[in-house]
Order: structure tokens, then C-alpha cells, then sequence
């Protein structure tokens, strides 16, 4: 099960949509002892293969790397700096909120300003926040020193690291979305290694998810996997969100997604793959949940399933209360997970040349055969805030 400890160290890492390098790089330093064949890919995906014989199916599980931050737009005259979102950023989550610039010369502190609550009208307040009422000062106070300090246009800006636990289980952090993923993929890995398996596992850790699940459309084409699982993390209820709006509940486990949709029109996951899911999380008494997405924002997921090519796929998710992340590291080791699919609710399973005990996947095409590749995900594990980024210096200049 992916620790609290694994990641509050993942989430200190900074890695911005496009600039996951340093995150890739450390995700590497807690796989490479597995002993899987790892390669990164044109676009920064960082991939590990656990082959079996040539010609076998294939499981892909995905996680995204990437995090949501700002780029430098303009340095005004007095040295301040303005930004674009990198990302869907909420504007309201800016305001007094510490970043970092990443120069050539390393991190560059700042604070983000607004106009003072002083000085607004009536009509102002009323107004919604937009990215360009807000600028980042960084203590100089002209586009000269700025400049000599490395801050240009085109550099990314990350959330200062701010991850603190608010209980044992609870920690809130930037990043969450989706280092705690990549948390599930570590540990998942680490508990298959050794397992006997007749199809190849396949671990890919993307890229630029959060402006349009680019590496992820780069991994499916060059992969082509039989069966896909994502492990990503998804909004929970909280006080301003009645429960038809967001029906996942933090701490009640893993979110089993059924359906992305956007006005009727998205991506419904195979349904055997997502029986099979819920049938071995029954069975071992994992507490789990299933939802149905309404947001208008593309997902890993979805990428992978429109491009030319005919993949099953299947996602699970970790919960995102209100920027809050709670980590209830509690799963079954992921021997205990891979098994034949079984009935859920007296529905029969469809592809019953499943998985055996020992692993065994379907032959291609065979829907949900393969083991319940998100299984081992983190049970009620679950993402957070906005504030972190580390201070390695020049990481994300890659």
C-alpha cells in the first residue's frame, strides 16, 4: 500500500505539466530496484515493463506525474510578475498563496497579490477573480532586477511545498492530484514483481495530463495495450457539495468510476473490467465506491480511448476533498487481488477466461480478464491541497 511517508516525497517534488523531469527521476529512484525494464519516451512518460513471452496480452496501469501550476506571461515595469494557468487552476485558491518561479538559477520565492480588500468596489467584489487581476511579487521592484534574477517569460511557477498532516492518516499538500496515483503505482509494483504472470504488465507514469492528457495519448499509441486501468484521483463530497453532486465520500475507499460524461456525451468504462473490479474488492472486503463524472474536462482515460485503437479500459480513483488529502493506507497485497472474476450481484462476468490465482490473463481482447490492475491502489487513500514544490535547484527546467 502506497505510505503517507511515499507521498509526502513525492509530493515536495516540483513538476509542472511539461516540466515533470525531476518528478520522473525520483518516482525512477523508487523503482529501479524492482529490476523491470524502465525507459522514458519522447514526451517524458516514464515507463516500466514486466515482460512475459512475445506475443502475450498486455495490462497497462497509468498514473499521471504532472501538476497543475502557472507559466510567467509579463514582468510590468515595477517587477512584477504576471502568469497564465498551466492547468485548471481555481483563481480563488491564489490569492496570498507562496509560489515559486523556476529559474536557470534555481527557485525564485514569491507571494501571489491582489488589489487590496481596501481599495475594491462594491462592483469589483462582486466580480469573479480572474487570472489577470492576480500578480506575483518576488521582491524586486523592477523588470531589470527580475531579469537578473532569471525570471523571464515561459517559466514554470509551482506551489510552494506546504504538505503537513492533520492527523495520522490525513495530510494536505499540493499535488495530490496525482502524486498519490503514482504512490499506488509504486506500491503495485513492488508487490508484482515477483508474481507469475502469463501477460505483460506494463507501469507508465505520464505526462501533461492536466493540459490534455498528452503523454497519455503518446503511451497508448506506442504501447497499444490489450487492457488499460488509470488511477487517478477524483473530487469528494464535502460541506458546500450536496451528495448528488459529488457522491464519493473521503475515507470510505478507492472510487471505482463508471462513466466520464460531459452533457451526455463521454467515455463509459468495460463494464467487465469494472465488475471484476468491484467482485475482488467484495470479496476481500475492501471498502469501495463507484461514481459518475460530470466535469468537462478531458481525462487520461478518455484520450486513451479515442484514439485509433481499441483498448478496454477502466479507472480508479483516489478522493479529493476540497484540496484535503487523506491517506488511509489500507489494501490487500496484490496477490490477494489477482484472481478469476466471479459474479456481482448474480450478473455474470463477461471474458470468463479470466485471471487464475497465480495472474493469468485473458487473450487479447478478452474484456476483463486481466487482474484488478488498480486493486492494489491505496484503500480510502486519498489527494489534497495546493503548496507544495521542492527546492531542488533548476528541477523543472526540464
Amino acid at each position: 500500500m502506497p505510505t503517507v511517508e511515499l507521498i509526502e516525497r513525492l509530493v515536495a517534488v516540483p513538476g509542472p505539466s511539461g516540466f515533470e523531469g525531476a518528478v520522473a527521476r525520483a518516482i525512477r529512484r523508487e523503482i529501479d530496484p524492482f529490476g523491470g525494464a524502465v525507459s522514458t519516451d519522447a514526451i517524458g512518460n516514464l515507463v516500466m515493463r514486466l515482460p512475459v513471452k512475445s506475443g502475450a496480452p498486455s495490462l497497462m496501469i497509468m498514473a499521471h506525474m504532472d501538476e497543475v501550476g502557472l507559466l510567467v506571461k509579463y514582468v510590468n515595469p515595477d517587477g512584477f510578475v504576471y502568469c497564465e494557468a498551466n492547468g485548471l487552476v481555481d483563481e480563488r485558491t491564489l490569492l496570498a498563496t507562496q509560489v515559486d518561479i523556476w529559474t536557470d538559477q534555481g527557485p525564485r520565492l514569491g507571494v501571489v497579490g491582489v488589489k487590496s480588500r481596501h481599495l475594491l468596489t462594491e462592483a469589483e467584489l462582486r466580480a469573479p477573480l480572474q487570472m489577470n487581476d492576480l500578480w506575483i511579487d518576488i521582491g524586486t521592484r523592477s523588470a531589470n532586477e527580475a531579469a537578473a534574477l532569471g525570471v523571464e517569460i515561459g517559466l514554470p511557477v509551482t506551489f510552494h511545498p506546504t504538505a503537513q498532516r492533520l492527523s495520522e492518516h490525513v495530510l494536505v499538500s499540493k499535488s495530490v492530484d496525482n502524486r498519490a496515483g503514482c504512490a499506488a503505482l509504486i506500491e503495485v509494483a513492488r508487490q508484482t514483481i515477483g508474481l507469475k504472470r502469463d501477460y505483460e504488465l506494463i507501469f507508465v507514469w505520464s505526462t501533461q495530463e492536466e493540459i490534455g492528457s498528452r503523454g497519455a495519448r503518446v503511451a497508448a499509441h506506442w504501447i497499444q495495450p490489450t487492457i488499460a486501468v488509470v488511477v487517478d484521483t477524483v473530487p469528494a463530497n464535502d460541506p458546500s457539495t450536496p451528495l448528488r453532486h459529488a457522491t464519493s465520500l473521503v475515507a470510505s475507499g478507492p472510487v471505482v468510476r463508471a462513466q466520464d460524461a460531459r452533457a451526455g456525451i463521454g467515455t463509459i468504462y468495460a463494464v467487465s473490467i469494472k465488475r471484476h473490479l468491484i467482485v475482488t474488492a467484495r470479496r476481500h472486503s475492501i471498502p469501495h465506491q463507484i461514481d459518475v463524472d460530470i466535469s468537462k474536462i478531458e481525462q487520461i482515460e478518455d484520450t486513451i480511448y479515442i484514439r485509433d485503437l481499441v483498448i478496454d479500459a477502466s479507472k480508479i480513483e483516489i478522493l479529493n476533498d476540497a484540496d484535503q488529502v487523506v491517506a488511509k493506507a489500507v489494501a490487500p497485497r496484490a496477490e490477494e487481488v489477482v484472481e478469476k472474476p466471479a459474479a456481482v450481484e448474480g450478473e455474470a462476468v463477461e471474458g470468463e477466461a479470466a485471471a487464475t490465482e497465480e495472474g493469468a490473463a485473458p487473450a487479447a481482447g478478452a474484456a476483463g480478464a486481466a487482474p484488478a490492475a488498480g486493486a492494489p491502489a491505496a484503500k480510502g487513500a486519498a489527494p489534497a491541497a495546493k503548496g507544495g514544490a521542492p527546492a531542488a535547484k533548476g528541477a523543472p527546467a526540464e
